[in-house]
């Protein structure tokens, strides 16, 4: 059976001991698209990417694969005021945009390194293809893994100011105690 359209939580004050209801309606989360693109003059491909959701590597592949389509043989990445999201994100967008190669790399506290590398994946531009991306200080978190990624590769050249200054990953562990 489909759950009740509402929810009613007691809330409890901890300080008053004094209850109350709300009354909550169910609603379907509807993720936004984060990529729109167009086609700048004769061989420019646009894209902005608003921020890295679960969306966004497909979307932005096939915004790749659609602007080369219409003969777009150079790009621009607009990841101005792009929050970030998710690290996995920026890893598969990277894998559009690079050949297999090191995005980051994670180091412990006894010095062992992980490295996170792009998938094994047919890229929809030639990874020779031109990059410019355009960041501002907005930008963060994830989306300056792929920035930096791109940048220390030699794949694009990065104009704008200086991002947020994030550039970290973080997670969420559970501990033994609950």
């Amino acid at each position: 059976s489909d759950p009740s359209p509402t929810v009613t939580l007691r809330l409890q004050s901890i300080a008053t001991g004094e209850e109350r209801s709300l009354e909550l309606v169910r609603q379907v989360a509807q993720v936004k698209d984060p990529v729109s693109f167009r086609k700048l003059g004769s061989h420019t491909g646009y894209i902005r990417i608003a921020e890295f959701n679960a969306l966004a590597p497909a979307r932005t592949k096939a915004a790749l694969k659609d602007l080369a389509l219409d003969s777009a043989d150079r790009f621009i990445l607009d990841l101005r005021g792009n929050p970030g999201g998710t690290f996995q994100t920026a890893i598969n967008i990277a894998g559009a945009l690079m050949d297999d190669t090191v995005v980051t790399y994670a180091v412990d506290g006894f010095g062992d390194r992980t490295e996170f590398r792009t998938p094994k994946e047919e890229q929809p531009i030639s990874t020779t293809a031109p990059i410019v991306v355009l960041t501002d200080r907005r930008t963060a978190s994830a989306s300056e893994v792929l920035t930096g990624a791109l940048r220390d590769n030699c794949r694009a050249l990065v104009v704008g100011d200086r991002s947020f200054g994030k550039g970290l990953v973080q997670g969420v562990f559970g501990l033994q105690d609950g």
